[in-house]
């Protein structure tokens, strides 16, 4: 045997009020009050969203800035780099890959690099922001989607 069942969609008209009976405005319901409450979560949660990816936003800015800071005055010692490669660990936490030539990477002078670094990096280190810098010698054999599928997902090379 088969049943079929049915479902309409009905309106509920409401309840026409006694005579001489009013309904009071002010007054919430639950119902009120629970759709307020969800409200103003969403927006709470949007306003978050928006915060965090505001502040991501900046942060990528001056991960981006610092490289290409370090990236000029290498340059001004003469120094080249390939590329620097930039991940973001976090909302606040950022790595810097520097690739240079194997030469120049190599040197004597290239210390100073490291002292360059890690001076920029303290001067723009924050409770908000945090950039490490790493460094390695440019090798035909290096694979740029390794690299890739390793985070970093920006690349600056001047051309």
């Amino acid at each position: 045997m088969l049943l079929m069942h049915i479902t309409e969609k009905q309106t509920i008209k409401p309840s026409p009020l006694p005579h001489n009976w009013k309904k009071e405005e002010s007054v919430f319901t639950g119902d009120c009050l629970i759709d307020a409450y969800l409200k103003g979560k969403r927006d709470g949660k949007n306003e978050m969203i928006e915060t965090l990816a505001k502040q991501f936003n900046d942060n990528m800015a001056i991960a981006t800035s610092i490289s290409e800071k370090l990236y000029a005055a290498a340059a001004d010692r003469k120094i080249n780099f390939k590329t620097i490669h930039v991940r973001a660990e976090g909302i606040t936490k950022f790595s810097a890959l520097v690739i240079a030539k194997k030469e120049d990477f190599l040197s004597d002078e290239f210390r100073g690099i490291f002292t360059l670094a890690r001076k920029l990096k303290n001067e723009v280190e924050s409770d908000s922001f945090y950039i490490s810098f790493s460094f390695m010698p440019h090798s035909d054999e290096l694979n740029e989607k390794c690299i890739t599928a390793d985070g970093f997902f920006l690349k600056y090379e001047k051309e």
